[in-house]
């Protein structure tokens, strides 16, 4: 059970596909979510996340969530995921959760050409709020603020909690490296909790190269590297939780 100075019985996942390979129920141990949520004790978990979403918005980033995809485009980024949860929120279908893990940032760093303003300074950081239209947040960093404005104005008591990309073999350490550094930068700003998993302890792209051992293909994960993740994120997520008391 992951022991933690608040009462867990909902936690919410937005993500992208080492999140959604384990099913919008989190049964399924492809995932490090799966892994995650059966150490809980829980009532209730559920996954947002799709597969080939990234928390960078782009210019043509649209506000609706009607589109459905699983494939990299302008209209798959985590703010949509943050709508969904938002809504199934407000129409009763899930309870407020108590902890939400925001995951992304592979899609990020391994289609970055397709994210422009990725990595660009802070100035879209202006007047984020909930309101702000998600073709207007278009760094990294303004996409993070508008996600977390998204999330606390329809769940304000949920605790988020950032975890950032594993290294994977289809781009340079130095690209995650650099997504994950954004991130942490932005969660340690808005005093959130920032999990790094870009470390050759967990996935090691060379080691990958040679034979996959705990991905697929490289980016994805096989059951042993999801386990691996997830208890390595509930190991360092109890010890913040400890080192805040």
């Amino acid at each position: 059970m992951i022991l933690l100075p608040i009462l867990i019985s909902a936690i919410a996942f937005l993500g992208d596909s080492n999140v959604w390979l384990g099913g919008d129920d989190c049964s399924r141990p492809d995932s490090w979510s799966h892994w995650f949520a059966a150490a809980s004790d829980a009532d209730v978990v559920r996954s947002f996340a799709r597969s080939g979403a990234t928390i960078t918005n782009v210019a043509t980033t649209p506000a609706d969530t009607l589109c459905y995809t699983e494939l990299l485009n302008d209209s798959n980024t985590l703010y949509h995921q943050a709508i969904r949860l938002n809504g199934a929120v407000e129409r009763g279908e899930f309870p407020s959760p108590d902890l939400i893990i925001l995951y992304g940032g592979s899609n990020d760093a391994w289609f970055s050409d397709r994210r422009p303003g990725l990595l660009s300074g802070a100035g879209e950081d202006r007047d984020i709020s909930a309101t702000t239209l998600p073709g207007e947040a278009t760094t990294l960093r303004s996409s993070l603020g508008l996600l977390t404005s998204v999330l606390r104005k329809g769940n304000p008591r949920s605790e988020i909690v950032v975890v950032g990309p594993p290294y994977m073999t289809r781009t340079s350490r130095e690209t995650i490296k650099a997504v994950a550094d954004v991130m942490q930068e932005f969660a340690e700003e808005e005093g959130l909790q920032i999990i790094r998993l870009d470390t050759d302890s967990l996935i090691n792209p060379d080691v990958e190269k040679r034979s996959f051992t705990l991905t697929r293909d490289g980016a994805h994960t096989t059951p042993d590297g999801a386990r691996l993740i997830g208890e390595y994120v509930i190991a360092h997520l109890q010890r913040l939780h400890g080192d805040a008391r």
